[in-house]
């Protein structure tokens, strides 16, 4: 095996390893926060009561829903979505949110497939792909020695 071999692999390797750790790993963290929320959380009614406007690279425009909760303890609290959406958010629509009694800024929206799954949807074949394509090349490295 060439050196250049021996370094084309190690990017590989390397590749693998952050695409694993950025979509797995962090997904797979995130929905694990999201469980804690859900368990440990308190529900309640928040309402849309502002949104924020934002522009991708093509230039199309993506709403932010800013919403307001109030804690059982009486913390009222105002927040902007992560998320955006491309259709502008009805203001005055309750939605239902689960929040943290020690960190109420910490919230959870719950939807019927979570936003966090997707990365990892996403991720999964493409790790197959990379690991297909080690064992691919770890055959032709065999196959020539």
């Amino acid at each position: 095996m060439t050196t250049t071999e021996i370094f084309n692999l190690f990017l590989l390797a390397v590749l693998i390893a952050l695409v694993f750790y950025h979509f797995i790993y962090k997904g797979i963290l995130q929905l694990i926060e999201i469980r804690r929320i859900k368990r440990k959380g308190q529900r309640v009614l928040a309402t849309i009561v502002d949104t924020k406007r934002t522009r991708g690279r093509d230039g199309e425009t993506f709403f932010h829903a800013v919403f307001k909760y109030t804690t059982s303890n009486g913390q009222t609290i105002t927040t902007q979505s992560k998320y955006a959406k491309g259709i502008k958010p009805e203001l005055g629509k309750e939605l239902t949110i689960y929040y943290l009694p020690s960190t109420p800024d910490k919230y959870y929206i719950p939807r019927s497939i979570p936003y966090e799954i997707i990365p990892i949807m996403l991720a999964i074949p493409g790790l197959i792909f990379c690991v297909f394509e080690l064992l691919k090349i770890a055959h032709l490295f065999n196959s020539k020695g």
